[in-house]
């Protein structure tokens, strides 16, 4: 969520402007606590900065339901959103859409619908203004870094990681959405959303860009949820240190910001948005943690599908279901994980999908852990400069890059590199206790001693 357009004056009259607009509403926004803040030389960008001495569990922000942009407030026959009888038509349009889009999908047409500055005159002028706060189409001084915005060069620096196969698929998914909300959406409103005017597949990029980086989701009673944006509260840059800090209140209907822990006067507030990995933050709100800080949450998705059309594979997908409750390799990766690199549910469904049954970590198959080295191996090869870690390693101490993105790429790269070291480490460690073992029942045949076992610190893997 760093990094908008404007200067500092115009992000303090946005934030005024939204603040007396939450009062009016019933709700509130601490001016006197928090305010907006550029700040310079740091990566976060522009933020919010305590202006006094704040204790953990303040509430900073306090809205309405019906001062936030939501999939309900869109389709209202009164809001913020596109208030006034006047807009009959528009909303028609906009209900008609509501019936076919889901829900980002129907928020990135009302984005694109909002930004143009015809419209712009019929919006609530605290939203207008916070309009004015986003980033623009075009790159700008502040651009969203998502790596579905990312070139072609730019993509090659994380080639063979999660976040370039993801940005991969995105780039396509995007393209088919687009042409499904023209034939279903935009063709059959052309006065409200002319294709040529501020809805071409540009701006509906930006508009999930936006979407993707500055909407919150909050859970309601029963387990639904819905996803919100709620204007000056997503300036809050994110702290994965502290406890997730926004809520929904059912019992008066408000989404509420709280402080995650005590603040000073002059210090950045930040908020967590939700633990998750870099390849997901890069692919969400386009920016990547700086290496280790978000170790904990890091992951390396590995898949190991079988091919429906293979003979036995009913048969083999009930014996891992039945082995491993919950596990299906077609639907879902596996995780390697800093702490966990090579899960035994991995090794356990490989041995089971070559007919070997189901192993015990004493019984491992050096075929089946040659494969999964091998795939491995080839993985980290096809990292830019072949994976090799310590010309990362040089270029991370140096800290000296062409552009943020560059930047950003290096860290994915390290991230996933150090998690595939250590699995290529385990299976190197497991396949020479197999070679240990076999020379030892060699030995045992001819009267010979065997070589003392020195695997005393290999992982448990359990």
């Amino acid at each position: 969520m760093s990094g908008s357009a404007g200067d500092s004056s115009s992000a303090a009259a946005s934030s005024q402007a939204w603040g007396e607009l939450l009062v009016q509403a019933g709700g509130s926004l601490q001016g006197e606590l928090i305010e907006l803040c550029d700040f310079v030389g740091e990566q976060t960008g522009r933020g919010v900065r305590a202006v006094k001495d704040i204790k953990a569990g303040t509430v900073l922000v306090e809205a309405p339901l019906g001062c936030l942009v939501t999939r309900q407030n869109l389709v209202a026959d009164e809001g913020i959103l596109i208030p006034g009888a006047q807009h009959v038509e528009v909303r028609k349009a906009f209900k008609h859409a509501d019936k076919i889009l889901d829900e980002t999908d129907l928020l990135a047409v009302f984005l694109m619908w909002a930004r143009r500055a015809d419209n712009q005159t019929h919006l609530a002028p605290a939203f207008v203004e916070y309009l004015g706060l986003l980033p623009e189409v075009e790159a700008g001084p502040a651009p969203l870094n998502q790596s579905m915005f990312w070139t072609e060069d730019e993509l090659d620096l994380i080639q063979g990681t999660d976040s370039f196969q993801i940005a991969m698929q995105l780039k396509k998914q995007v393209r088919e959405d687009f042409g499904k909300i023209v034939a279903d959406v935009l063709l059959k409103y052309p006065a409200h959303f002319p294709l040529s005017d501020g809805f071409t597949y540009k701006e509906y990029k930006w508009a999930l860009g936006i979407l993707w980086s500055r909407g919150m989701d909050f859970q309601k009673v029963g387990g639904t949820s819905f996803r919100a944006m709620v204007p000056f509260a997503d300036m809050f840059n994110t702290d994965f240190q502290g406890p997730v800090s926004h809520t929904y209140v059912l019992s008066s209907r408000v989404v509420q910001l709280k402080a995650n822990r005590d603040y000073k006067a002059g210090e950045q507030v930040f908020i967590n948005y939700t633990p998750t990995s870099s390849t997901r933050l890069l692919q969400l709100y386009g920016f990547v943690p700086r290496p280790p800080s978000n170790e904990d949450h890091e992951c390396v998705q590995l898949w190991a599908p079988m091919d429906p059309a293979a003979p036995r594979y009913a048969e083999v997908q009930k014996q891992i279901q039945d082995t491993l409750p919950g596990c299906d390799p077609n639907r879902a990766p596996f995780l390697l994980k800093p702490s966990d690199p090579l899960p035994v549910s991995l090794l356990v469904t490989l041995h089971i999908q070559r007919g070997l049954g189901v192993p015990t970590t004493s019984s491992w198959n050096s075929n089946v852990l040659e494969e999964l080295q091998q795939a491995l191996q080839a993985r980290k090869a096809s990292f830019v400069n072949g994976g090799d870690r310590k010309a990362d390693l040089s270029l991370f101490v140096t800290d000296k890059f062409d552009s943020d993105r560059a930047r950003m790429a290096l860290y994915i790269r390290m991230v996933e590199g150090k998690i595939i070291d250590k699995s290529l480490g385990l299976l190197a460690d497991f396949l020479a206790k197999i070679t240990d073992e076999s020379g030892a029942e060699a030995a045992a045949g001819t009267g010979q001693t065997a070589p003392a076992d020195d695997l005393a610190a290999l992982e448990e893997m359990d």
